[in-house]
């Protein structure tokens, strides 16, 4: 949770507003990853691009309430 704390503190320097912080379903992420709400592509890439490192941006599968959901990685 400590990872993910930080990395709010980023995300709201960066001006985005997070709404929730919680667990992942899984805690074997390898790499930090940003999921997007179809039609949300372009906001996800650049926000990729805005965190240091590599990234994984996939399509969000189901009913999601937010257009951007970011897991943190271990990497």
């Amino acid at each position: 949770k400590r990872s993910a704390d930080k990395f709010v503190k980023t995300l709201e320097a960066m001006h985005y507003r997070v709404e929730e912080v919680g667990n992942a379903d899984k805690f074997d992420w390898a790499r930090t990853t940003v999921l997007y709400r179809p039609g949300k592509v372009d906001e996800a890439l650049a926000l990729a691009r805005k965190i240091p490192g590599d990234q994984d941006v996939i399509k969000l599968r189901g009913h999601e309430p937010f257009d951007l959901v970011v897991i943190v990685g271990k990497e």
